[in-house]
């Protein structure tokens, strides 16, 4: 497997604002490294992501996701964070699953646009892994 490139300088920048699809979508820290032996920081993921969305978001459309965050960089810490928070904007969509012990619904976030796919939380996913199950009728 290839090793990446190294970035050659972070951005200069640490807040933007980012329209897309009519969504206007804060951006905060976007000088944070988040994979250090590349330097490849916030910025540059969010660019990625924006270049990335025609190709992924017909895949990802309308299945709940969960996110698997790393708070701290890819080398800290690392837990899975399923519910949508209570600052989510409200045109992100949702769907609601009902919890197996009872108690209010677990509201997954649906990645159906680029804004959102841009991450509307307050921190950003680094990598997108599908796991898709095969329907029996195939």
């Amino acid at each position: 497997m290839a090793r990446p490139t190294k970035v050659s300088s972070l951005p200069a920048a640490t807040e933007a604002t980012l329209t897309l699809g009519g969504h206007t979508v804060g951006l905060t820290r976007l000088n944070k490294v988040l994979y250090p032996e590349t330097r490849f920081a916030k910025a540059h993921l969010i660019d990625y992501y924006v270049r990335l969305a025609p190709f992924i978001l017909p895949h990802l459309r309308n299945r709940p996701v969960t996110l698997k965050r790393y708070p701290n960089g890819i080398k800290g810490p690392a837990y899975y964070d399923k519910d949508a928070p209570s600052f989510t904007p409200a045109w992100v969509e949702r769907f609601p699953v009902p919890r197996h012990a009872g108690g209010p619904d677990i509201n997954y976030i649906l990645i159906n646009n680029a804004a959102t796919l841009r991450g509307p939380r307050t921190s950003l996913p680094s990598s997108c892994i599908l796991s898709c199950t095969a329907s029996r009728r195939l």
